[in-house]
């Protein structure tokens, strides 16, 4: 006799592999911010390009999820 699949079982594998997946997207972003923060854009002078590199990169990051 065959063993029924169990859809609970995998809809948990699915769940959980789910939010590894968005957990590593979150630490992405964070750290693309960080690193534009303080290594691309450093000086107050440079507010502009860090207000449209930030703008675009949260952009980048959202339209996906629509």
């Amino acid at each position: 006799m065959e063993k029924k699949a169990n859809g609970f079982r995998t809809f948990i594998i699915l769940w959980i592999t789910q939010g590894f997946s968005a957990l590593g997207s979150a630490l992405s972003y964070f750290t693309f911010v960080f690193w534009l923060t303080q290594n691309v854009y450093p000086h107050s002078s440079q507010k502009a390009e860090l207000i449209y590199a930030l703008t675009v990169l949260s952009l980048v990051n959202i339209l996906p999820v629509f």
